[in-house]
């Protein structure tokens, strides 16, 4: 079980630099989005949420042979094939680069069409100026995810996150610099800065850890392209319907409740996805390492499985109590006030994108084996759940209604995958409900509902940072105990030191 040792150290590693880097992106979204209200106000940025989500379409060629790339990457590297590993690289940029070149000029006069029915008519021309240079982004990205997924492929992720950090805190800067100036062209021009950053450092990074990569992609393998293909083909069908899901939310409630519910939409989708990703972004490099495995040690993929679902149920009730009580103090630093819309949405975004959250080990680890029929089946499930209910009632489900079933859609997706995961690796379904954790979950939920209850009744009474503490303080009385004396904390507390401990002895 050596190979597995290593294995869990670099899991390790690549969780907590993963972690960490959502930290900072999150912290810089805080900091720009508080600066984009005092500076172009709520109902411009929610154009600009509109514009993102229609142009992010395109991103579904990426995804799927982006995956491929992270996959064939870990496995030709399990079979020491450098050769191939360089020419999957190659393949992949060229394909990518020329096929989302072709989806973007197609995509122009779609994408106003479809700018005019979800975007009103005061706001449309600032939306069809911004289009071209979201676009343009949306290509020079793709590439730049294919260089960030050969870089995931070496097992390196956290060289990935140190290079996102760094992009982050460009875009946040030019963002203070341009938008002044420019207004809504500044926020398109930023992007385009940091997308073409980011190019730039996966591109260095990667050539660093392959030093027979050339420095322009030239050769051409139509067997390795094959490959990737054929094994994201279902990934892409997948992404499809994944890339489909923010849009339409966005566009209904843009449609039939206004670009401002649409503005604090993304603030409250934005808030639950950063904060999820500080648990999510570990649960993403089981794909390379259930990859290396599939080669070298197949036998271990369930354990490796079942210790990762464990502590991710272990982590997940804690970290949605954190959010929910969080969520009115976020309104009051990021908005400025208790802004009503805000609070509600992030309250059920929490709740659905969380519980939707434990079936990450599965998907990912789907992903990395290349059984993606469940992960495919949640995708448009979830599409359904969120879209249909709204186009049939003709948006009178409002914003709150629009929510209600995007959230929905995470818990069905997610209870989809696990279900289809448990069966066809023969698992209990009751493994699904870990006994030890049940009184984290109870806990959790009291201390939530504690601190929210706190917050309503002291709002008028207290000032904010008074409320702040004493709303967290009784969260974290709650929760603390049954974290504190469950049994995965001393083993993730010595897996820690025996990890870093051998770092400081010079240990590779």
């Amino acid at each position: 079980m050596e190979v597995l040792g290593v294995l869990t150290g670099r899991l390790l590693i690549n969780s907590l630099t993963s972690i960490a880097q959502v930290v900072v992106v999150g912290g810089t979204y805080f900091v720009l989005y508080r600066f984009l209200l005092s500076t172009i106000g709520i109902e411009s940025l929610g154009v600009w949420s509109v514009v993102l989500a229609t142009t992010s379409v395109g991103k579904f060629a990426n995804t799927g042979l982006s995956t491929g790339v992270v996959k064939f990457v870990s496995t030709y590297l399990a079979r020491d094939d450098r050769p191939r590993v360089v020419e999957i690289i190659q393949t992949g940029t060229l394909a990518l680069g020329g096929f989302t070149g072709v989806i973007a000029l197609l995509c122009y006069p779609l994408a106003r069409i479809v700018l005019a029915w979800f975007i009103p008519e005061a706001h449309l021309i600032d939306a069809l100026a911004l289009l071209p240079w979201a676009l343009l982004s949306l290509w020079l990205g793709t590439m730049a995810a294919v260089f960030q997924a050969g870089i995931d492929g070496f097992q390196r992720i956290d060289l990935r996150c140190y290079i996102l950090m760094v992009s982050s805190l460009v875009y946040l800067g030019l963002c203070f610099a341009l938008v002044p100036r420019f207004g809504l062209l500044g926020l398109a021009y930023a992007q385009l800065a940091q997308v073409s950053t980011l190019l730039i450092m996966a591109s260095v990074v990667l050539r660093r850890l392959l030093p027979a990569l050339p420095l322009v992609p030239h050769r051409f393998s139509r067997p390795l392209f094959r490959e990737l293909f054929g094994y994201g083909l279902n990934v892409q069908v997948m992404a499809v319907g994944s890339l489909l899901l923010e849009p339409a939310a966005k566009g209904l409630i843009s449609k039939y409740g206004g670009v401002d519910l649409t503005g604090y939409f993304e603030m409250a989708n934005r808030m639950v996805i950063q904060l999820r990703q500080l648990i999510n972004a570990a649960a993403s490099a089981l794909i390379p390492a259930v990859a290396h495995l599939e080669e070298t040690e197949r036998g271990a993929i369930q354990l490796v499985y079942k210790e990762s679902y464990g502590g991710l149920f272990y982590i997940i009730w804690p970290a949605l109590g954190l959010t929910l009580v969080s969520t009115p103090l976020f309104s009051e630093l990021w908005i400025g006030y208790y802004q009503h819309s805000f609070v509600l949405y992030g309250i059920l975004l929490s709740v659905g994108l969380y519980l939707g959250m434990l079936s990450s080990p599965a998907f990912y680890a789907n992903l990395g084996a290349g059984t993606l029929r469940w992960n495919v089946v949640a995708t448009f499930a979830m599409l359904a759940v969120t879209a249909l209910p709204n186009l049939v009632t003709r948006g009178a489900l409002g914003g709150t209604g629009m929510a209600v079933c995007y959230a929905l859609a995470y818990v069905v997706g997610g209870a989809i995958i696990l279900v289809g995961y448990h069966t066809q690796n023969h698992l209990g379904m009751w493994s699904m409900l870990p006994r030890d954790c049940l009184p984290t979950m109870v806990a959790s939920l009291l201390g939530a509902l504690a601190g929210l209850s706190l917050y309503g009744l002291g709002r008028r009474a207290l000032g904010l940072p008074l409320l702040g503490v004493a709303t967290l303080v009784i969260y974290f009385g709650l929760v603390f105990p049954p974290l504190w004396v469950h049994p995965l904390r001393k083993r993730l507390v010595g897996l820690l030191q025996r990890e870093f401990g051998r770092k400081g002895d010079g240990d590779p």
